[in-house]
C-alpha cells in the first residue's frame, strides 16, 4: 500500500513537473520583439522586449572589457537608501541596475541581508548558503555559486566567535563592525567593544556607540558573552579571517572566491552551467517569492562572456505583468546565459541608462491613486568608464 501511494505521488510529481517544463517552453516561444534599440556605446547593447504575455523587459548586454563594472552602496557605508538614479549619477555611471537584498525597518535600513563586499571591503557576510555573483575588478571574468562564509577572530591565539558583521549588536552575541558600517559601532549597553587597528586591540571601552578607526574594527562582545579562557588586553595581537566557502565546484574555485575584489549576493540561482536550475518552488524561501508574477531584475554571463543584465517591469500602468522565477530562469536560457542569478526585485527593480531611469517602478492597484515613484536602495551595481 505504501508503495503505490508513493509511485502513485510520484507519478503526479512528475506530471507537474512536465507541466511546468511545457508551460516554459510555451513562454520561452511567446517572446515578441516589440522594440529593438540601437547600441547605445561601444561594448553596449541595450533592448527591450515585450512578450505575449505583456511582460516589458529590458536587457543590457555589456563587453566586461571595454568597462568597469562596480558595486556601490548608497551614502558610501553599510547603511543608508538612495534611488538608483541618484547612485548612478553620484559615481557618473553609464548604466546601473539594482543589487543585493537589504533590511528596510527596525533601525537597520540599508544594512546587506547577505553577502556584500566592495573593492576587497566587507559589508556583509553569508549566514547561510545563498545565491551570490563574485568578480575582480580588473578582470572580467566572474563568479557564481552558493556562498557561507566562516569569520573567525583569534586574540593571541584564543579564538572568539562573531555571530554577525555590520548588524545592530544584542547582549547575547559578539559582532564584528568595519568601517564599512559607519563613523561609530552600534553595540548593545552593557557588554564591552574591542577596538581594532593594524591587527592590534588599541582600546578596550564599554558598548555603545564606539568609533570605528579607518582601516580598522569594532569587536563588540554582549553583556551575557565572556571567553571561558581569557580576557582580552589592549595590545594584544589579532587574527581575523573570513573565508567564502562556495557550495558549487568547491574544490575548483574555493581559491578564487577568496580572491575576488567585489560579491554581491542574491538568490536564488537561476542558471548554473547552462543548465536551469531554480525550481518551481523555492526551498529557504516562501513560495509567492518564486511563483507570483514580480518586477525581477538578474544578472547572467553569456557564451561569449559578455554579461547580460535583465530587468522585468511590473507596472499596472503600462500593463507589464512581471514574472515568476521559474519563467524568469528560462528567459536567461533562452538568451543564451550559462549563468545567471536573480538579485533583488519587486520596487527594487530599475535600470538606468545614459542619464536616465529607462524601467518603470513596480506599481499594484493599490498604488494607482498616487504618483509612482522609484524606491530607495542599499547598492546597485554601476557601469563605469575604463580609466
Amino acid at each position: 500500500m505504501i508503495f503505490i501511494q508513493t509511485r502513485k505521488l510520484s507519478l503526479k510529481i512528475f506530471k507537474i513537473s512536465m507541466l511546468a517544463v511545457f508551460s516554459c517552453f510555451l513562454y520561452v516561444s511567446s517572446i515578441a520583439h516589440a522594440e529593438e534599440q540601437p547600441f547605445v556605446k561601444t561594448g553596449l547593447q541595450y533592448r527591450k522586449l515585450t512578450t505575449q504575455e505583456s511582460q516589458i523587459i529590458h536587457i543590457l548586454e555589456i563587453d566586461p572589457n571595454q568597462y568597469t563594472i562596480l558595486p556601490q552602496h548608497a551614502k558610501g557605508q553599510a547603511q543608508g537608501l538612495d534611488t538608483l538614479s541618484a547612485l548612478a549619477k553620484e559615481y557618473n555611471a553609464i548604466a546601473a541596475i539594482n543589487g543585493g537584498f537589504f533590511h528596510m525597518h527596525d533601525g537597520k535600513e540599508g544594512l546587506p541581508a547577505g553577502i556584500l563586499k566592495i573593492k576587497n571591503r566587507w559589508y556583509g557576510i553569508a549566514y547561510a548558503y545563498r545565491a551570490a555573483v563574485g568578480w575582480w575588478e580588473n578582470k572580467p571574468s566572474l563568479l557564481m555559486s552558493r556562498l557561507q562564509t566562516k569569520t573567525t577572530l583569534k586574540i593571541k591565539n584564543h579564538r572568539f566567535p562573531i555571530n554577525a558583521v555590520n548588524q545592530p549588536g544584542s547582549s547575547d552575541r559578539a559582532v564584528l563592525f568595519t568601517d564599512t558600517f559607519g563613523r561609530y559601532a552600534d553595540s548593545a549597553p552593557g557588554g564591552k567593544d574591542f577596538v581594532i587597528q593594524k591587527n592590534r586591540i588599541i582600546a578596550i571601552v564599554d558598548s555603545g556607540k564606539t568609533e570605528i578607526p579607518q582601516e580598522g574594527y569594532v569587536y563588540a562582545m554582549g553583556a551575557n558573552l565572556q571567553h571561558p579562557f581569557y580576557a582580552p588586553k589592549i595590545q594584544d595581537k589579532i587574527t581575523l579571517d573570513i573565508q567564502v566557502i562556495p557550495e558549487i565546484s568547491a574544490k575548483k574555485n574555493a581559491k578564487l572566491w577568496q580572491t575576488v575584489d567585489n560579491i554581491v549576493g542574491g538568490t536564488p540561482l537561476l542558471i548554473s552551467n547552462g543548465r536551469v536550475v531554480v525550481e518551481a518552488t523555492q526551498k529557504h524561501m516562501q513560495s509567492s517569492f518564486a511563483t507570483k508574477r514580480r518586477a525581477r531584475t538578474a544578472l547572467g554571463v553569456l557564451n561569449n562572456q559578455h554579461w547580460m543584465w535583465v530587468v522585468v517591469e511590473k507596472n499596472q500602468t503600462n500593463e507589464s505583468v512581471g514574472m515568476t522565477l521559474l519563467e524568469l530562469a528560462h528567459f536567461m536560457k533562452a538568451q543564451n546565459c550559462q549563468q545567471a542569478i536573480n538579485l533583488d526585485g519587486g520596487g527594487s527593480s530599475g535600470m538606468y541608462l545614459d542619464g536616465k531611469l529607462v524601467t518603470s517602478p513596480e506599481e499594484e492597484f493599490e498604488d494607482l491613486l498616487t504618483p509612482s515613484m522609484p524606491r530607495s536602495i542599499a547598492d546597485a551595481i554601476i557601469l563605469l568608464e575604463k580609466n
